[in-house]
């Protein structure tokens, strides 16, 4: 039996720091249904601020360096299946 996930829910929103356990990552299905899901997200000027190869629902509002980006509307690309599938839009990250 093979399993067909039509769409995954990406949220538009998150909160690090601000209520513990609650929004603090961007968190997606498609980090759990496939391994190869990799991550970018740009500023409004289309720097990369963060990028991985391997997401894992773990960014929190981080830079690639490790320093919390501050709080506003940045653009993610999310693609997997060898890059041969994508999703893209906007993350409000609210920063304390």
């Amino acid at each position: 039996m093979n399993l067909v996930i039509q769409s995954c829910s990406v949220p538009n929103v998150i909160t690090p720091n601000s209520t513990p356990g609650q929004n603090d990552y961007f968190y997606t299905r498609y980090a759990d249904i496939h391994d190869d899901v990799h991550l970018t997200i740009y500023n409004r000027w289309g720097r990369v601020v963060y990028k991985t190869e391997s997401y894992d629902n773990t960014w929190g509002g981080e830079k690639t360096n490790g320093k919390d980006l501050h709080g506003g509307v940045y653009y993610y690309v999310l693609t997997w299946d060898g890059n041969t599938k994508d999703e893209a839009g906007t993350i409000t990250v609210f920063a304390d």
